[in-house]
C-alpha cells in the first residue's frame, strides 16, 4: 500500500525540524552504532532533519483519523541522550524511522 502525505513548506513543524536538526547535530556522533562510514556535519544534519520528517507524516496521516493532539518531540538531549519514542498516543509510544531519499520505505515501531 502506498501512502502519499503532502507537507507544506510553511508548515511550522517543517521549520521546527529545520532548527532541531541544525541544534542537535553538533553533539552526534559521525558514524551510526556498528556502522564504519563517517557523516560530516551535513550528512547528520540531513539524517536528523529526515527523521523528523517522518514524524511529520505519521502525524499527518493520523491527525485526519482523529488523532489529533500530537506533539512532536523537539528537545534536545545533548550527546548519549535519546527521546523515549518519537510519537505518543495514549498509554502507546510509536518509534518513526526515516529511510534515504533513495528508499522508499517508512517504518514505525
Amino acid at each position: 500500500m502506498s501512502i502519499e502525505i503532502y507537507i507544506s513548506e510553511t508548515d511550522p513543524d517543517l521549520k521546527k525540524c529545520d532548527t532541531f536538526a541544525i541544534e542537535c547535530s553538533s553533539p552526534h556522533r559521525n558514524y551510526r552504532s556498528g556502522g564504519k562510514t563517517r557523516r560530516n556535519m551535513d550528512q547528520i544534519r540531513q539524517d536528523m532533519f529526515r527523521g523528523k520528517v517522518g514524524e511529520i507524516a505519521v502525524k499527518k496521516h493520523l491527525e485526519p483519523i482523529g488523532l489529533r493532539d500530537i506533539e512532536l518531540d523537539f528537545n534536545n538531549y545533548g550527546k548519549g541522550g535519546w527521546d523515549n519514542g518519537d510519537i505518543q498516543i495514549n498509554d502507546k509510544i510509536i518509534s518513526v524511522k526515516s529511510t534515504a531519499h533513495y528508499s522508499r520505505y517508512l517504518m514505525i515501531e
